[in-house]
């Protein structure tokens, strides 16, 4: 049989472990520094404990691997930062603590003891775990700009750098989000995205002014839509283009819309690219995402235009608010939203004026009537006060429009959920409110329409679902904010407002009129 042959293994020597900066002596105690510096040796047999705080197991095997500065030297690596050759590293100087007080000694531990059956003393001191690493750092990261939304400002800065933003119309959850892009600054790459994430109708928003330049005329003149947004006939880029639906050609005509030396031939009708007129005065006269384009392209110092799309979910529902905060992360997109933008521009601007201010005696008692002037388009409004509002407390409040002379001669039928006579009688009967009549522009069309509806239960009814006219949206906001309206109560059905707070407005409620059946929805 066989035998096996046991290789023998060199004594395990501790001195084998040279210390760093120690070398071991030569035989015979003969120096060795003349010797060329070598790789020390190393035992893989010898075990030591380790700290379990490092997150190493109890007992493992000391593989020591670090060089002394001058072998490393030698061997071609550079010493170690902070440590001089030869020398150990300096340990980092901690902070000075608090001096040590002067007084006299500690007492012995037996002399600390409390006698036998005595209670109280001092609290007893308990050991606590050191918390967990990283926490400490975790509670002071700053929050994610891409989770929280950005002020307008910011969002200022982001369309003049050239990219895309989030805009939606509060901070609250029910309201949608939509992509907005300066179009100075629209690629195919920027269609084929608000496309693909967005899903929504890819829209170009333009001045009065800029339709004009291009004799641009309204897909309908009679806009039933809900919140009346003003649609042009679609356009196409006259050339540089094939069927024109696809990202490239859509570009194309974006920005053969927005050159400044633009004329009318060079586009046609219809089209697939679909402009949006914003009304004179923006978002200060109309809470809305169109108007909000050309206003935020306007102060970044561009093109007043913008590229919008909505934000549809996966699902088909439109995206609110938690869905795109999720979304402006995923894509690395700001949010802002159109409230915070009539609150930054109502700081230093005003689109209404008064004019003259006098008492007038009602049927109802006397009234505190003022009139006012808008800047866009120079029409009169008139608002009846009574009492004296103030911003913190609940003012009854009704805006009433449109105002035509049937309000006041046939005071029992009313296309309104609150005729005039009646919203008169019951602030006065408060001793506290106002009625803001504001004036629309009506047309000769639709007084008739409203005259002849009293008879047609069916037309009438249509009439009730007119639509609330938002030309006139944010010229009654600030003549309530004026006459020192803050809360306020709206005597009217309940419904759906644009943005309230970008005006300093609060809606506590809305009051139906006595008595009334409930009328169909959308009427004011």
């Amino acid at each position: 049989m066989l035998g096996l042959v046991r290789p023998e293994l060199p004594p395990c020597d501790a001195r084998s472990f040279d210390r760093p900066g120690r070398r071991a002596s030569g035989p015979s105690g003969e120096s060795r520094a003349a010797e060329p510096p070598r790789a020390r040796r190393t035992c893989l047999r010898r075990v030591r404990p380790v700290r379990h705080s490092r997150g190493l197991p109890a007992r493992v095997p000391l593989l020591s691997l670090r060089f002394a500065p001058h072998r490393r030297a030698a061997a071609g690596s550079p010493p170690r930062a902070g440590k001089r050759t030869g020398m150990p590293r300096e340990r980092p100087s901690k902070p000075a603590g608090k001096p040590t007080p002067v007084g006299p000694a500690t007492p012995p531990r037996a002399a600390r003891r409390r006698p036998s059956g005595q209670r109280g003393g001092p609290p007893r001191r308990v050991r606590r775990k050191p918390a967990a690493r990283g926490v400490k750092y975790a509670l002071s990261l700053p929050p994610d700009p891409f989770m929280t939304l950005a002020s307008t400002p910011d969002i200022i800065a982001e369309l003049k750098a050239g990219r895309m933003v989030i805009l939606v119309d509060e901070e609250d959850r029910e309201n949608e989000g939509d992509l907005v892009l300066a179009a100075e600054f629209v690629t195919p790459e920027a269609i084929n995205f608000m496309a693909r994430y967005g899903r929504g109708l890819i829209c170009l928003t333009l001045t009065q002014e800029r339709c004009k330049q291009l004799n641009l005329p309204l897909m309908t003149y009679r806009n039933g839509t809900q919140y009346g947004t003003a649609f042009t006939v679609s356009i196409e880029a006259a050339e540089g283009v094939t069927t024109g639906i696809s990202a490239a050609d859509r570009a194309r005509t974006i920005a053969t819309a927005v050159a400044h030396d633009v004329r009318p031939e060079h586009i046609v009708q219809p089209g697939h690219v679909f402009p949006i007129m914003a009304q004179p005065g923006g978002v200060l006269v109309r809470a809305g995402h169109t108007e909000a384009g050309c206003d935020l392209t306007a102060l970044a110092g561009l093109t007043p235009a913008a590229v919008i799309c909505e934000i549809i979910k996966d699902d088909g529902t439109m995206a609110r608010l938690p869905d795109l905060l999720e979304f402006g992360k995923e894509h690395g997109l700001k949010i802002g939203t159109i409230a915070d933008l009539i609150h930054y521009r109502s700081r230093t601007e005003s689109i209404v004026e008064r004019v003259a201010e006098r008492t007038m005696q009602t049927a109802h008692g006397p009234f505190k009537t003022v009139l006012y002037r808008d800047h866009p388009t120079g029409s009169p409004h008139i608002a009846l006060v009574r009492g004296a509002p103030t911003p913190n407390d609940e003012t009854p409040v009704r805006v009433h429009e449109p105002l035509s002379v049937l309000d006041l001669l046939e005071t029992g039928v009313s296309t309104h959920s609150w005729t005039l006579d009646a919203a008169m009688k019951e602030i006065a009967a408060r001793e506290l409110g106002v009625i803001v009549l504001l004036n629309c522009g009506d047309t000769k069309e639709h007084l008739v329409d409203v005259f002849l509806a009293f008879d047609e239960k069916e037309k009438a009814a249509e009439l009730k679902r007119r639509p609330v006219d938002f030309k006139t949206f944010g010229i009654g906001a600030q003549i309530l904010r004026d006459v020192g309206v803050g809360r306020m109560q709206v005597l009217s059905n309940p419904r759906k407002l644009g943005s309230m707070s970008g005006y300093g407005l609060e809606v506590t409620g809305f009051a139906p009129m006595p008595g009334s059946a409930a009328p169909a929805s959308g009427a004011a």
